[in-house]
């Protein structure tokens, strides 16, 4: 087996790796940019139903992000796989370890069960952004929180007065 070809896989491995991890935090800043945004309109203008289109907004990102993850986690069991390949070959083993299915960039669709392991308790770095989100706006749709149009006495103090 030449090392050549192995190493050159995991590095292939590891950008992959890298851009799916920046994918993710674009994705969660587009969330945090884009929820703040609808939450302070929704605030100064009063409309409600916006708090709503949070919430949702709040759970579509979450799968979005959780879905790259599933398949950075994937691409970092390859990495690591093919690091005990590399291992094997430095160490000149006479049967190097290879990987199931042998080296490929193919992967795994992300799943349900994928999606429920990230909701672990171990993972509420990962959630618990999104969950406080969705349940803030929850909490101001149904304050119906906002400003007040204030009464509009001056403007009609003015035309009253009128000369």
């Amino acid at each position: 087996m030449d090392k050549e070809i192995v190493l050159k896989t995991w590095e292939v491995y590891q950008g992959l790796v890298q851009g799916l991890g920046e994918t993710c935090w674009k994705i969660r800043t587009v969330f945090y940019t884009a929820s703040s945004a609808v939450i302070a309109y929704a605030f100064v203008h009063s409309i409600p139903f916006l708090y709503v289109v949070v919430a949702v907004l709040s759970i579509v990102f979450l799968v979005l992000e959780a879905g790259y993850k599933q398949i950075q986690n994937q691409y970092i069991v390859k990495s690591a796989q093919i690091e005990r390949t590399l291992n094997d070959l430095l160490v000149e083993e006479p049967h190097p370890f290879i990987p199931e299915g042998g080296i490929m960039t193919a992967i795994k669709t992300p799943t349900y069960r994928g999606y429920c392991r990230l909701l672990r308790w171990r993972n509420w770095l990962f959630w618990v952004p999104y969950a406080f989100v969705f349940v803030c706006a929850v909490a101001l749709a149904c304050s119906r929180a906002g400003i007040k149009e204030p009464a509009d006495h001056c403007d009609q103090a003015m035309h009253s007065k009128a000369p």
